[in-house]
Formats: structure tokens, C-alpha cells, sequence
């Protein structure tokens, strides 16, 4: 089988060796065609022939032996497996057995060593754990001694500062309270003094009204009254430079508002630390305290009144911030004092305004909630919850910035209202009630005048008003309470 295609092969090659030859020539000979290169092709051709073939039996002869020696290999290799394959599938099968038994002790044997090794990694991190539970157990224990000493320490020494504070602070409330006092007599003696002049004044007026130097006589008058003022102020500062004196301590013991003062103290001025206790953004301030009239506990944030010399409320936005007058007088406390005492949430205020014509009639408005913002947003009023007998002409202006002559905040779109009324107040677009305006009456002045809408009527002359601001009874009770 072997030799028959090795023979055939042969023959393949040999036929492709007699072809290409030949397909050469037959190309070449196309081209040139001379007789002389075709038969020198032609013997060339046979000579190689002749070489092929004999190759090609030398080639068929080594074959056929080649294929003789793979017979003889094949019959003894057949020979051999017969033999040997039942050894080795016995030996394969030992082989296995004893290596399943050897895997079997070598497994015993590392779970043997894992669960040694366990126990003793476990005693090992008991032994640790028990060392560094030991060693914070003391530790603990020394903080512990440690911080229980220093707890005393600073009990006692708390309780030794506030012995102390306790101490000063009572000494300075009595010190504070006997220059109040003595403040509180010499204020009511120059009022009653101020008063007396006032008269006197007054009659001294009518009786020189016909001589020719009445001019003078009044002037001299005037002069004696502004003295008396400037006697007055001076003395109020003196007391002022020995509250300020005292420190931040006395500031703390000052009243919040004229509703903190004792019970059955007399109305007058008082100095008050305004804003929440221990936190005030500006010194103490005075202000007028009506404890008598209305259910007393009222501070004063305003008053107009027929007294001479009369005040003029025609002023810019800096006078109406801090304040102008006199609080025995005519006077305005000024729309950041309104802000820093109702400003914190923890009380809410009322407002009561009394009214009084020329005609000597009275009536009053009053409103539970009372609220003046910051400057930042124009001292905005916040205004509500109205009961009375003068008609509610206030609530027209509620949630309006402040204007002035010189600051125009109104929601008039074509009018400065500040300006045209030539006074400072919460205008609308303008107004429904103005309390600052003037006292002079004629025909320029007729709608720049003090006015209350709803009474008597529009445009009204009203001479006489009085604002004032307390905290109402609920908050200040649970004020007190916390």
C-alpha cells in the first residue's frame, strides 16, 4: 500500500519535471522560433528525463524497503502492548490506592497541626486581652481620681466666685440704688423749681406785657429758665458718670424697661439697659417713666405739649435716631432706643397713645403689638391688635420705613412726604396720623399740623400726645418665669 502511493507520487513528479521544461521551450520557441534552439532543448530535455526516472526507481526501491522495516515495527509493538498492558493497568491501580492513603494521613495530619495552632493563637489573645483590660481598668481608675479632684476644685472655687459676685454685686446695686435716689430728689426739686419759675415767668409776662422793656425783662427770664435746664443736665450727667462708673456690673442691675423698676417707685427719668440681660449693643440710656397713670410700668418714647419753650419737631434722620428734648418736655427717645427695647422676641410690647384737644377732651388708642426693626430696614413699624376710643388712625401706617426731610423711605411715588409735612414719620402715601407735626397754625401750616385722622377729624389740631411702650402681662409673666 505504502510503496503503491509512494509510486504514484513518483510518477506525478516526473510528469511535472518532463512539463515545465517543455511549456518553457514551447513559450521561448513561440517568441524566437530558430530550429537550432529547439533541438538543443529537445536533447536537453531528454537527457534529464533520463536522470528522473532512474532517481525515481532508486526513490520506489528505498520505499518499498522503508516500508518492509514499518511492517516488522508494527507486528513487534503489537506483541509488546498484548504483554505489558495488564501489568500496567495493576500498577496504575495500586499506585492510586496508595496515593489516596497518603493523602488521607497528610490531611489528618495539617488538621492535627490547624487545631494546634488554634488552641494556641487563642491563648495567646486571651493572655493579651487580659493584660490590656488590666492595664485600662488602672488607668480609668487614675482618671477617675483625677477628674473627682478637679470636680472639687472647680466647685469651690465656683462657689467662692460666686460668694464673691454676689457681694460686689450687692454693693453695687445699694450704691447704685442711693445715687438713683439722691438723682431721683434733686430732679424732682429742679422740676418743681422749673415749674415755679414757669409761673413766675409767666406772670412776670402778663404784668410787664404794656411796659416798653418787656422785650428784655423776657429775654432775662428765658435765660434764668435755660440756666435751670443746663443745671438739670449737668447733674444727670454727674449721676451718669458714677453709674458708668461702676463697670459692666452696673450696667446689668439697671432695669430692662420701666416696668422692671420696683413697685411704688415715682415716675420720673430713669436710666435702663436696654436689649436682653448681659447682652447690650450701647450704653445705658435715659427715659422717662410713667409708673402711676394708665397701670403704670409705661415707658415714654414720645410726648407733645403746649410747653414753652415750644419744641420743634422739623429735624433730620440723625436727631430722629438718637433722640431730641427733654423727658420733663417735649421730646422724641429716638428710634434706636425703640429698636433695642423691641427688638428682642423674648417680650412683645403695647403701645398707648393719649390724646388731648384744646378743648381739654381725651381720648386714647391702644395697640397690643408694638415693634420698631433696625436701621437696615428703615426702623420699619410693626403695629397691631387695636383697642380705644380714639379711632384707629395708626394701623394705616403699619409695616412703613421711617422718612424725614432729609430721607425720603414713603410709598408715595410723586411726593417726599418727610418734606412736605416737614417732620419725621412712618408715611404711607402719607399719612392717617402724625403725631411730630407742628404746633404753629396758619394757612401754610394747616396740614403740617399735629393730626390723629379718626378724631376729632382729618386735619384736626391736636395739642397734646403722649406715646408710650410696656411689655404686655403674658411675656413679661413667663419672661420672669424663665
Amino acid at each position: 500500500m505504502s510503496a503503491g502511493l509512494w509510486h504514484s507520487g513518483g510518477l506525478v513528479c516526473l510528469i511535472a519535471l518532463i512539463t515545465a521544461p517543455l511549456d518553457v521551450l514551447s513559450q521561448k520557441t513561440a517568441k524566437t522560433n530558430p530550429l537550432i534552439e529547439i533541438d538543443k532543448r529537445l536533447h536537453e530535455t531528454e537527457i534529464r528525463t533520463e536522470s528522473a526516472v532512474s532517481e525515481l526507481r532508486n526513490v520506489n526501491q528505498e520505499m518499498a524497503t522503508l516500508g518492509d522495516q514499518v511492517s516488522q515495527l508494527s507486528d513487534t509493538i503489537s506483541k509488546q502492548h498484548s504483554c505489558n498492558c495488564d501489568e500496567l493497568t495493576s500498577l496504575i491501580e495500586s499506585t492510586q490506592q496508595q496515593c489516596k492513603s497518603r493523602f488521607k494521613e497528610l490531611a489528618g495530619q495539617v488538621k492535627e497541626q490547624e487545631s494546634e495552632v488554634e488552641d494556641r493563637l487563642n491563648q495567646m489573645l486571651e493572655t493579651q486581652l487580659q493584660v490590656v483590660e488590666s492595664r485600662i481598668n488602672s488607668s480609668h481608675n487614675e482618671m477617675s481620681a483625677q477628674i473627682t479632684s478637679i470636680n472639687s476644685m472647680l466647685e469651690s472655687s465656683i462657689q467662692e466666685l460666686t460668694f464673691q459676685v454676689k457681694t460686689v454685686r450687692g454693693k453695687l446695686e445699694h450704691y447704685i440704688g442711693r445715687v438713683q435716689k439722691q438723682l431721683y430728689a434733686h430732679e424732682r426739686k429742679l422740676s418743681s423749681r422749673i415749674d415755679e419759675l414757669e409761673s413766675e415767668l409767666e406772670k412776670q409776662v402778663d404784668q410787664q406785657s404794656d411796659r416798653p422793656d418787656n422785650a428784655s425783662a423776657l429775654n432775662e427770664l428765658t435765660s434764668r429758665l435755660d440756666e435751670l435746664f443746663s443745671r438739670l443736665d449737668e447733674l444727670s450727667s454727674r449721676v451718669d458718670g458714677l453709674g458708668n462708673s461702676s463697670g459692666p456690673a452696673a450696667e446689668t442691675a439697671l432695669p430692662r424697661d420701666c416696668s422692671d423698676l420696683p413697685a411704688h417707685s415715682p415716675s420720673g427719668v430713669y436710666r435702663l439697659a436696654l436689649g436682653l440681660p448681659g447682652i447690650h449693643s450701647q450704653p445705658a440710656v435715659q427715659a422717662f417713666c410713667d409708673l402711676e397713670r394708665d397701670g403704670g410700668g409705661w415707658t415714654v418714647i414720645q410726648r407733645r405739649a403746649l410747653i414753652k419753650p415750644l419744641l420743634g419737631f422739623n429735624r433730620g434722620w440723625a436727631e430722629y435716631k438718637t433722640g431730641f428734648g427733654q423727658p420733663h418736655g417735649e421730646f422724641w427717645w429716638g428710634l434706636e432706643n425703640m429698636f433695642q427695647m423691641t427688638g428682642p422676641t423674648d417680650r412683645q410690647y403695647e403701645l398707648r397713645v393719649n390724646l388731648a384737644d384744646s378743648k381739654g377732651n381725651r381720648r386714647h388708642a391702644i395697640y397690643g403689638h408694638f415693634r420698631v426693626d433696625n436701621e437696615a430696614n428703615g426702623y420699619r413699624l410693626s403695629i397691631g391688635n387695636y383697642t380705644g376710643d380714639a379711632g384707629d388712625s395708626l394701623m394705616y401706617h403699619n409695616d412703613c420705613m421711617f422718612s424725614t426731610p432729609d430721607k425720603d423711605q414713603d410709598m408715595a411715588k410723586r411726593i417726599h412726604c418727610g418734606r412736605k409735612f416737614r417732620t419725621g414719620w412712618w408715611y404711607r402715601a402719607c399719612q392717617s396720623a402724625n403725631l411730630n407735626g407742628q404746633h404753629r397754625y396758619n394757612r401754610q401750616t394747616k396740614y403740617r399740623r399735629t393730626t390723629w385722622n379718626k378724631w376729632p377729624g382729618v386735619n384736626y389740631y391736636i395739642p397734646e400726645v403722649e406715646m408710650k411702650i410696656r411689655p404686655i402681662k403674658t411675656t413679661l409673666s413667663e419672661t420672669t418665669a424663665r
